[in-house]
Order: C-alpha cells, then structure tokens, then sequence
C-alpha cells in the first residue's frame, strides 16, 4: 500500500514539474499573410452569385451571398452582394416553404 502511495506522489511530483518548466513560453504563431488578389476571389465568387440569382436558385445564392459577405466582407464584392441579400434570403425562405409544402402533399 505504501509503495502505491509512493509511486503515486512520484508520478505527481513528476507531473507539476513538468508543469512548471522555466522554460519561456512558446511565442504565438504569426497571422497568415492575407490571400493574394481577395477582390479577385470576390468577384469570381460574386459571378456565381449572380448566376445562381439569374437561375432562382434562392437557396444556393443566399449560401454563396452570406460567403462573400463573410470572407470578403470589405470588398466591393461584399458591398454589392449586401444590396440584394434579403431579399434573396426572402425568396429562399419562401421557396424551402413552397417546397415543404409540396411534400406534404405529395
């Protein structure tokens, strides 16, 4: 039983130097570098987004026009998208209901 206790003080003492190391902090990890021509990923995502508006596909637009706001959110990409996104959040709204509704009949 004492060994036990011993082995158990030792693993502990172990443990809280391991712990409290000198050692200095790791320095924290140094921010990405900002992702080259973001007005160009912007714009590129931005064709989708009218594309799939031309399409009424409200769904998918809505889900590309939240993206862009979010990563590119002071592009003019952002500021264009920011324009039509509720009322594109509107129609997506009411085509999930159209179609939910269209299940339970079917």
């Amino acid at each position: 039983m004492n060994s036990h206790r011993f082995a158990l003080a030792t693993i502990l003492a172990a443990a809280l130097a391991a712990c409290s190391s000198s050692a200095p902090p790791a320095a924290p990890l140094p921010k990405p570098a900002a992702a080259p021509n973001t007005d160009a990923a912007a714009a590129r995502e931005l064709t989708l987004y009218d594309q799939m508006r031309a399409s009424q596909s409200w769904d998918l637009a809505l889900s590309l026009g939240d993206e862009i706001t979010q990563k590119y959110p002071a592009s003019p990409a952002a500021a264009q998208v920011k324009q039509t996104l509720d009322d594109i959040r509107a129609k997506a709204t009411a085509q999930r209901e159209s179609r939910r509704m269209a299940r339970l009949w079917a």
